[in-house]
This record gives C-alpha cells, sequence and structure tokens, in this order.
C-alpha cells in the first residue's frame, strides 16, 4: 500500500492484527528457509551449509563450516515473545528485539531500535554475519 491513500474506513484493527507477532514469527521462519535455500544455491560446491532447526516458539539458523566435524559457526537463535522477536547470541544473551507496528501507511513493519524495517531487511540484518561473514 505504499504511497497510497488510505481509503478514510480502512481497517487498522483487521490489519493490526494480522501484524501479529505469530503470524509475522511464522513468516520470517519461512523467509530464513527461502534465504537459506538461496545461498546453497548460489553458492553450489561450498563446503558449507545451513540449516534451520527448531519447534513453534523458537528456530534457530546455523551454518555447518565443516560438514565432518559438524563445526558450526555463531548460529542465530530467533524467539517469538508477546510483543515480537528476540534474536539471542550463543551464551543466551539477547542480541536484538524486534517489536511490530502498523505503520501511518497501513504496513506491517518491525520496530529494531529507531529503524523501521519490512522483512527481508530484518533478515537481512540478522543473517548476513552467518552467510557472508569470517569463517
Amino acid at each position: 500500500m505504499a504511497n497510497q491513500q488510505l481509503p478514510s474506513d480502512f481497517n487498522w484493527v483487521k490489519e493490526r492484527y494480522d501484524c501479529s507477532p505469530a503470524k509475522v514469527f511464522k513468516q520470517i521462519e519461512l523467509g530464513v528457509k527461502e534465504d537459506i535455500a538461496t545461498i546453497q544455491r548460489v553458492c553450489p560446491g561450498s563446503r558449507e551449509t545451513f540449516d534451520v532447526v527448531g519447534s513453534r516458539n523458537r528456530f534457530v539458523a546455523i551454518r555447518i563450516d565443516d560438514p565432518i566435524t559438524s563445526t558450526i559457526s555463531e548460529p542465530v537463535s530467533f524467539e517469538l515473545t508477546r510483543t515480537g522477536i528476540k534474536l539471542f547470541d550463543t551464551e543466551g544473551k539477547l542480541k536484538l528485539e524486534a517489536t511490530l507496528t502498523l505503520n501511518l501507511e497501513g504496513e506491517c513493519r518491525l520496530n529494531v531500535g529507531d529503524q523501521e524495517l519490512v522483512q527481508w531487511q530484518f533478515r537481512k540484518l540478522v543473517l548476513e554475519r552467518l552467510f557472508f561473514g569470517p569463517r
């Protein structure tokens, strides 16, 4: 709906409901799986592999640097909360928290600090180091 005037009877309650943490969390998880499929497709023959493991309210994106020893590098742990999504480091310390909002253009966005992100931007923020960082 970007750059379009919203109708005067815009149903913000329904749209905000559709911007719920549970729905967006599932969309993020599916997006992470698609990102992993893409990185593996564009880097054929790489020793590294990527995967997503987890349950309903928590999942982890991992990079396996060495398939023989199953060495895992800096997993990214996603957790569903009542207000959004939290990310934790390997020691369980909070790295980042995203809350959800319906902006003035009627679009569902993830708030991270002072940034308002769409889903691909959020995934890039949290996965770029896993995909392209030091080995």
